[in-house]
């Protein structure tokens, strides 16, 4: 008895395989199963030929293995009606074994696989860096992994699973978190990000972050809460101290008597820049140039003021593209106002100002510079007049000294008489 591969389209063995039967061919030819066999078999039944052959089928558990099949080589020596019988009763037989065989060998591979993913599993819960748990609807621990106790302080994970005996008590600051969580759960909702503010055994405190699912049954029943847990304390810290800055940046934002605004600086094709978009303004903006912030926010300058001179959507282009930051005073013919301005750049292609007017201070700067000037002239013509003076008062001194000596020397004659 040879096995070999079988054809469902080979005549006698399709019958077998499809129709589920058993198949007694108690005489046959040579030239009969040459001409019926599959080409490749042809060469074999010319060397040797059998003259009897049946056929049973391999089925178990409502599925057909395969076939069993007995050839006798002899002639006037057939198999009969009972022969097969005997075989059908063969091949169930040995389609139960096989069956169970594969079942078998089915079974070892779960197992094996099993094994193999359990052991992953462990070795994952073992050394994962965040926390992993499972706990019941009533608050204990089943499992933590080493990462969630050392986290909550504790020295292993027995030590947590045994002291831990009502979560919500002793790990939540807030226990009404655990009480809706566990309704949440119950529901059958899968749970991420769940941020809470625990206690950990030596009672300081820190923030966690949690994904959660419920496990259950075959029959839905809740067998228990299976999820992972992360430290988040400092990145709650970071945010809290953003929040803190915002805070802050939008108090001063809104309070700074220096006007400011954010701008997204706007390129044409071969990246020249041609306008810029208001993105964000503060109130002093609006007091000192006296254009309402609703009316520039999200607007670009050429939609406000398109007479705008280029030069300065040049001089902007250049500090959002390079970061270069500019200082300057400079006269707006659409306001009419000096600005003392100073832009700078927070990111390539945004570029913000701060900027104040300085209008009355130019012109005191002037009227004190016409003062001046006026003044000059006033002290010109007072040393001109000056000069003037002395040489009058030169004339008349030389004018009076003349007579003068004239009489002092008749008076010295009249002495001497």
């Amino acid at each position: 008895m040879q096995a070999r591969p079988i054809r469902i389209t080979e005549g006698i063995y399709a019958q077998v395989l499809t129709k589920d039967e058993a198949v007694l061919i108690a005489s046959i030819s040579q030239d009969e199963l040459i001409e019926r066999a599959a080409p490749e078999r042809r060469g074999y039944y010319r060397k040797l030929p059998f003259h009897s052959m049946m056929l049973a089928p391999l089925h178990a558990q409502g599925k057909t293995l395969g076939m069993l099949g007995l050839a006798r080589h002899t002639p006037n020596h057939s198999y009969t009606p009972d022969d097969l019988v005997f075989l059908q009763d063969i091949a169930d037989r040995s389609a139960l074994a096989i069956f169970s065989a594969q079942l078998y060998q089915k079974l070892e591979q779960e197992l094996a696989e099993r094994k193999i993913a359990e052991e992953r599993y462990r070795l994952i819960f073992e050394n994962a860096i965040d926390g992993i748990f499972q706990s019941t609807l009533d608050g204990k621990f089943v499992r933590v992994n080493p990462a969630m106790a050392r986290m909550y302080g504790y020295d292993s994970p027995q030590d947590m699973s045994d002291n831990v005996t009502d979560i919500a008590a002793q790990l939540y600051v807030d226990p009404k978190l655990r009480i809706m969580l566990r309704q949440r759960l119950i529901s059958g909702e899968q749970i991420t990000g769940f941020e809470s503010h625990d206690y950990r055994k030596d009672g300081s405190t820190f923030w966690t972050s949690m994904n959660v699912q419920s496990i259950r049954d075959a029959n839905g029943n809740i067998l228990f809460f299976e999820g992972t847990l992360e430290d988040i304390t400092k990145s709650k810290q970071s945010q809290d101290a953003l929040i803190e800055s915002e805070k802050k940046y939008r108090l001063l934002f809104e309070n700074m008597t220096s006007g400011f605004a954010v701008h997204k600086m706007i390129y044409d094709e071969n990246g020249k820049p041609v306008d810029y978009r208001y993105l964000e303004i503060n109130p002093a903006f609006e007091r000192l140039t006296g254009v309402p912030v609703n009316v520039l926010l999200g607007k670009t300058l050429k939609e406000i003021m398109p007479d705008t001179e280029e030069y300065w959507i040049e001089k902007f282009g250049h500090v959002a593209s390079t970061g270069e930051p500019l200082a300057y005073t400079n006269f707006s013919r659409e306001l009419g106002k000096y600005y003392d301005t100073y832009a700078f750049s927070p990111e390539k292609g945004i570029f913000a100002v701060i900027f104040n007017d300085v209008t009355e201070k130019i012109k005191a700067q002037e009227e004190v510079q016409k003062l001046n000037e006026e003044l000059q002239e006033r002290v010109s013509e007072l040393e001109a007049k000056n000069t003037e003076l002395t040489q009058f008062t030169y004339t008349v001194s030389h004018d009076l000294k003349s007579p003068l000596v004239t009489i002092n020397g008749y008076l010295g004659y009249l002495e001497q008489d």
